[in-house]
C-alpha cells in the first residue's frame, strides 16, 4: 500500500523543517535523566496531526498506538 502523495498530511510532510524543530527542541532534552525521550518529529508529527484534523488529544494516541 503507498500513500496519496496528494494528501494532505502528506505533503504537510515535505516541507515541515524536522532539522530545525530537531535543534530547537533537542536541548529540552536529557538523555539520562527519565524514560527515553520520544523522537521530536513524531511529537511534531502527532501534534500538527491533532490540529489538522481537529482531533481530540485521546484520539491522537489511540490512533497512534493502533497504527503507528
Amino acid at each position: 500500500m503507498s500513500l496519496d502523495q496528494d494528501h494532505k498530511l502528506v505533503r504537510l510532510a515535505t516541507v515541515i523543517p524536522l532539522d530545525d524543530l530537531a535543534q530547537e527542541f533537542g536541548c529540552l532534552y536529557v538523555p539520562d535523566l527519565g524514560r527515553p525521550g520520544i523522537p521530536i518529529h513524531l511529537m511534531a508529527d502527532l501534534h500538527l496531526l491533532k490540529h489538522t484534523c481537529g482531533f481530540l488529544y485521546e484520539q491522537v494516541v489511540r490512533g497512534c498506538v493502533k497504527n503507528p
